[in-house]
């Protein structure tokens, strides 16, 4: 019999698009999967809704808890889910038909701990995994041909491996414990936190060729706005990386003030499209992640130097 996977659809105040996010995860070609609904305290219908949608298909439930973020929602569904496997969904956005048996033909057939796949954006043009060439990683290719260069980026869709959640089905007995260590407060940034996080404690590491997810960008998510606290977020994302597994290994350490200085360019970008101008303690706040962004970048070059290079 085919593995279990738990599908987990966050919602909160996705009424306009909550009935296409479930039905295509209920339509997928791979069925032998539970579909959980976490409503994180709509105040819209879209609890109505996704009652009335589960009711359609005994493999569906809904979990409805206050609205504490996607973190803890994703983790009320983790700890519900019966699957061996798990797949994160946002509920504004939809999948191919197929993406659920792709992942998981990837994972059964090579025994990877994870799988990733690629995406489609609003204007229907496909975007891989990531420049990791698919294939399939073992712990040795891994270290050698992953991790180098998995937070690599030369713009937006050019990383290594893109750094959003729902682009993989992971081992649960793998992902919970990483999803569990993530500070709730943080509002942005989490996906790669985890996502990366999984990928660096992964024995093996399947890369899916074509692109099955459906991301569309919602305006009013926290990811489309400036983000109030922005440089506030930005110093708890990086106290996760820092005190993470990750940062035990150097090559991906040696990534980590390129990815923290991103989300400084993205705040500014961000905030200069707003026309509002950073506030004194958002000045300061800016100050002190710049800081200690150029503290890193001088301990990662001694460690460069002392290793006599990147590992």
């Amino acid at each position: 019999m085919t593995p279990l996977l738990s599908v987990i659809v966050t919602v909160y105040n996705k009424a306009p698009f909550v009935k296409r996010c479930v039905n295509s995860a209920l339509a997928q070609s791979y069925h032998n999967l539970e579909l959980i609904i976490v409503d994180d305290g709509s105040t819209d219908n879209s609890g109505a809704l996704c009652d009335a949608l589960a009711a359609r298909d005994s493999r569906a439930r809904v979990i409805r808890q206050g609205h504490m973020g996607v973190t803890l929602a994703r983790l009320a569904g983790t700890n519900a889910a019966r699957g061996e496997y798990i797949h994160y969904v946002d509920g504004d956005d939809w999948l191919e038909p197929d993406m659920e048996s792709a992942l998981m033909a990837a994972l059964i057939e090579t025994g990877a701990d994870m799988a990733v796949t690629g995406y489609i954006d609003t204007r229907g043009i496909h975007h891989p995994a990531g420049s990791v060439p698919a294939g399939t990683y073992d712990r040795a290719a891994l270290e050698r041909d992953v991790f180098p260069y998995m937070m690599e980026s030369r713009g937006e869709g050019t990383m290594g491996l893109y750094s959003s959640l729902w682009t993989c089905a992971a081992r649960k007995g793998l992902i919970a414990p990483i999803l569990r260590g993530v500070d709730p407060r943080i509002r942005s940034g989490e996906d790669g936190l985890c996502l990366y996080g999984a990928v660096a404690g992964s024995r093996r590491l399947a890369v899916v060729g074509g692109s099955y997810y459906r991301y569309c960008p919602n305006p009013t998510s926290v990811t489309a706005r400036p983000l109030p606290g922005h440089f506030g977020n930005l110093e708890l994302l990086m106290d996760g990386y820092l005190r993470s597994p990750m940062a035990g290994i150097p090559s991906i350490r040696r990534q980590f003030p390129n990815k923290f200085w991103y989300h400084v360019l993205r705040g500014d970008t961000l905030a200069r499209r707003s026309g509002k101008p950073y506030s004194a303690v958002e000045r300061e706040q800016r100050g002190r992640v710049a800081a200690r962004i150029q503290a890193l970048e001088r301990d990662t070059a001694i460690l460069e130097t002392s290793i006599g290079g990147v590992t």
